[in-house]
């Protein structure tokens, strides 16, 4: 157990609100006069500033393992308060799963070009019955193969786009056609025209 260090073991943080001033009601003048209220000077609020319980201790004035930040995330990324730490959300998740997509593109790469070198390295084995040239087929065949199935793979996803997109023009051009064949235009009617039926 250590102290909070965000709320310093106060428990309670503030919120930059005050209370309404207890004399005027937070109206800033007097009841029967139009003058300033002489407790607040016609600002409406008391003094005694309103708090809120610590986001990272929950009220308690100490954590079992205190992170090593001493404010939360502000400006647009909320917190987690569940009690468990602070997690931003928004730019920081969108990294992490970049980040772990390229992580198990890399593994499945490696992965498979190490299956592929062992096989390749099994069978110069068996057959000139030499280590060396075994390992250095193995070697030669592994980064061959991580290149090969590096640049297929960014070749298939650049193929995958492209089709996304040119699927995406075709369905508003036949939209575009059925659209202008309704409205009896010449260029649509004349392109269903020479659809085989």
């Amino acid at each position: 157990m250590a102290t909070c260090n965000v709320c310093s073991g106060q428990c309670f943080l503030p919120s930059g609100r005050y209370h309404d001033c207890y004399s005027c009601g937070g109206r800033g003048y007097g009841s029967s006069t139009d003058q300033a209220c002489s407790a607040c000077a016609g600002s409406g609020k008391s003094s005694s500033e309103i708090t809120e319980p610590c986001w990272q201790c929950n009220a308690t004035g100490v954590v079992v393992d205190p992170p090593s930040y001493a404010t939360p995330a502000r400006s647009g990324n909320k917190t987690d308060k569940t009690g468990s730490g602070s997690t931003t959300s928004g730019v920081t998740s969108s990294k992490s799963k970049k980040t772990n997509k390229k992580e198990d593109i890399s593994d499945t790469v490696c992965g498979l070009s190490f299956l592929i070198a062992a096989i390749v390295g099994f069978v110069v084995y068996s057959e000139k019955n030499d280590i060396v040239e075994s390992l250095i087929s193995s070697v030669i065949t592994f980064f061959a193969a991580a290149a090969l199935l590096y640049v297929g793979y960014y070749i298939l996803k650049a193929v995958i786009a492209v089709l996304k997109v040119l699927l995406v023009i075709a369905f508003w051009f036949a939209v575009a056609v059925f659209v202008g064949n309704f409205l009896e235009f010449e260029w649509a009617v004349e392109i269903v025209s020479n659809i085989p039926k």
